[in-house]
Formats: C-alpha cells, structure tokens, sequence
C-alpha cells in the first residue's frame, strides 16, 4: 500500500499496554519514472521502438518532417533519448493518441504496428500509464 502512513509503537511492561506518544511517519511510496524506464528498458525499447517505430521514425527514416525521431542501439544513449521521445509526445499528445496511431486507428504511414490484446499492446499501455502518474 503506497502513500503516507503512520506507525505507534506498542510493548508490554509488567502485563501492562503502552503505546509511543507519537507516531513514526513514513511514505511507501514506488519511484515510477524508474518503474516505467525499467519497463522501457526491458519490454517497450527493443521489441517496439527499435523493431517497429524506427523503421520510419528516425531522423534519416521515410518521416523526417515529423517530430518523433527515435535512435538505434549504436547510440550508447537509446534508452534515454527513446524515452525522452516517448515521454515528450505523450506530455504533447496523451496515451489515447499514441495507442490509437500504433494500432492505425489514426492516418499512420507506418500502418498497424500493434494489436490490441497482443502483450506488446499491453505493455505499451502499462508504460503510457506510467508516464501518466509522472506529469
């Protein structure tokens, strides 16, 4: 259970109950920028970004009067500047639209690139969940 909580503390003395006149404060909280960069990292980078999108979305890729530009893995750099490219359009954009174009509910060159009910759907939707709780 995340969030912030409070604990006394209880002990007995000669069969008698006594409780710490104030509480310890404390959070349980998760680090999701780092839940959903793990994510990225182990689920969405490669059998997405480098497999799927940078087909096109690349600066040299068939796109490149678009914004999204994705690079490959020969930049020791991918994970954070793919995230970062993610993280942008979906503050620009939201999670509706990017689920709808890689699915081609949306004019996209690229066309289906992803099925729903596919775990790479699923996936991709936990991880725009995730950079929905960072905004």
């Amino acid at each position: 259970m995340t969030g912030k909580h409070r604990i006394f503390i209880g002990y007995h003395v000669d069969d008698l109950l006594y409780f710490t006149p104030t509480a310890l404060r404390f959070d349980i909280g998760i680090d999701v920028r780092k839940k959903a960069e793990e994510l990225f990292e182990k689920e969405i980078s490669n059998s997405i970004v480098q497999n799927k999108c940078l087909s096109c979305h690349i600066a040299e890729g068939s796109n490149q009067d678009q914004a999204l530009a994705f690079v490959s893995t020969s930049n020791s750099d991918h994970l954070e500047i793919n995230f970062l490219q993610f993280e942008s359009l979906h503050e620009e954009r939201g999670t509706e639209y990017i689920i709808n174009k890689s699915q081609g509910f949306i004019s996209h060159g690229g066309g289906v690139q992803i099925n729903s009910g596919t775990t790479e759907f699923l996936n991709l939707l936990t991880f725009l969940q995730l950079l929905e709780q960072i905004e």
